[in-house]
């Protein structure tokens, strides 16, 4: 089985901005998916209001929590993030969705 870990945060604009991975258990023996795959996943799951999601992209079956803002040091660290031309950035709140965790699973 090939397992591989992303993060996506800074949900602005209706997308992810910020998506990171992949990380591996171990390597993965064929091309494991991109940061553009996941944010564009992770964004179409995102937009309903659950906890938690799954789906399938090219072969690989996703698994993702939402991420939440439990401590004040958990929601100033995005904060740091000067807000693109245009955008009106609202600091997130103690308790606010601050992201996903992802999980992407392939057999081998």
């Amino acid at each position: 089985m090939q397992i591989s870990v992303f993060t996506a945060g800074n949900y602005r604009n209706g997308k992810f901005d910020r998506v990171k991975g992949p990380a591996f258990v171990q390597m993965p023996t064929s091309e494991p998916l991109s940061s553009e795959q996941i944010a564009t996943w992770a964004t179409s799951q995102y937009a309903t209001p659950a906890k938690s999601y799954s789906g399938t992209v090219d072969g690989w079956q996703l698994y993702a929590e939402r991420v939440f803002g439990t401590e004040d040091r958990c929601i100033t660290c995005p904060g740091g993030i000067a807000p693109a031309p245009g955008d009106s950035y609202v600091a997130p709140k103690r308790g606010d969705s601050l992201g996903l965790f992802v999980i992407a699973v392939r057999n081998r």
